[in-house]
């Protein structure tokens, strides 16, 4: 498989707005964050680790220092390098778009959660998960890419942290610890990446399918599990099977739209493709690689 080549250009963004670097510190501190309530790096077990570290890779990002952070495969799929702010994104229903530059060793999605309150809720927390959203831009590995998320939340919502998750996959099959780079995170209003893909020639060799696929749910104020109840955590189940799940909102919300990921494919769904048991049928022709189920769960007071 020949890799992808690179054309960098870090060029001059429109409408910028707020930026984090990490030769000066833009930031108030970091750490790491994973979303599994009993993920070893919430209980206390384990302490991760994210520095800032020399830069390994000048060719393709100037900058001499970087976050450095590591993936461990003790973690959940949705565990990456938190950044604390120094000063908080203000953000509502007409969104903004986080850039982040990204060289990691392997391939996979790159998701960018956003931790915050609504200033209309004085007792709400600050940790409370406000967005969640996978890169619309290709981060291949072992190079520097942008990677590209516009974000959105409710209205009058204040953003204090950024958790970049650049391997949102299972972690079963990671043989060791992987070390990801992150650095030049800007919040502005374009979409278009700071660095240019290009594909060398040649096509490269589609991968085997393994027995099976691994589902998982990522979701606030409610959960969606199999249809017998079981928790979807990196659930295995059979590839190129049809496969029902059930929503499962908390008290106080019902269920919306909702989105499908299978391998590098997403489906968009609506509230009324759902029975009204609640179940959803997930085709065969879509358990055609990992799987993670995102489902919108709606307040029902008003």
């Amino acid at each position: 498989m020949k890799k992808l080549l690179i054309a960098l250009c870090l060029l001059p963004l429109a409408a910028m707005g707020q930026e984090i670097k990490f030769d000066t510190q833009d930031y108030k501190s970091v750490g790491v964050y994973d979303r599994w309530e009993h993920s070893p790096f919430r209980t206390g077990e384990l302490a991760g680790n994210c520095e800032v570290v020399d830069n390994p890779d000048l060719t393709n990002n100037p900058n001499k220092k970087v976050l450095g952070f590591q993936r461990s495969r003790l973690a959940s799929n949705i565990f990456g390098a938190r950044i604390d702010l120094k000063k908080p994104i203000a953000l509502g229903p007409s969104g903004k778009v986080v850039h982040v530059l990204i060289n990691r060793p392997m391939e996979g999605r790159v998701m960018l959660v956003g931790l915050g309150k609504r200033r209309d809720r004085s007792g709400q927390s600050q940790e409370v998960e406000q967005f969640w959203i996978k890169s619309t831009t290709p981060v291949p590995a072992g190079q520097w890419a942008d990677a590209v998320f516009p974000i959105k939340s409710a209205e009058g919502v204040d953003i204090y942290s950024l958790v970049v998750v650049p391997h949102a996959e299972s972690p079963h099959e990671m043989k060791e610890d992987a070390l990801v780079y992150i650095d030049d995170i800007n919040i502005h209003l374009t979409n278009a990446p700071r660095i240019t893909l290009l594909k060398s020639e040649g096509t490269a060799k589609k991968k085997a399918h393994s027995e099976f696929v691994s589902v998982t749910e990522a979701n606030r104020n409610g959960m969606v599990t199999a249809a017998d109840g079981t928790t979807l955590n990196n659930h295995k189940v059979a590839y190129g099977k049809p496969f029902k799940v059930k929503m499962v909102p908390a008290p106080g919300f019902t269920y919306g739209d909702f989105t499908i990921t299978h391998g590098d494919q997403v489906e968009s769904l609506k509230k009324t493709d759902i029975a009204k048991d609640g179940t959803y049928t997930i085709p065969a022709k879509w358990m055609d690689g990992n799987v993670t189920i995102e489902c919108i769960f709606i307040s029902t007071s008003k």
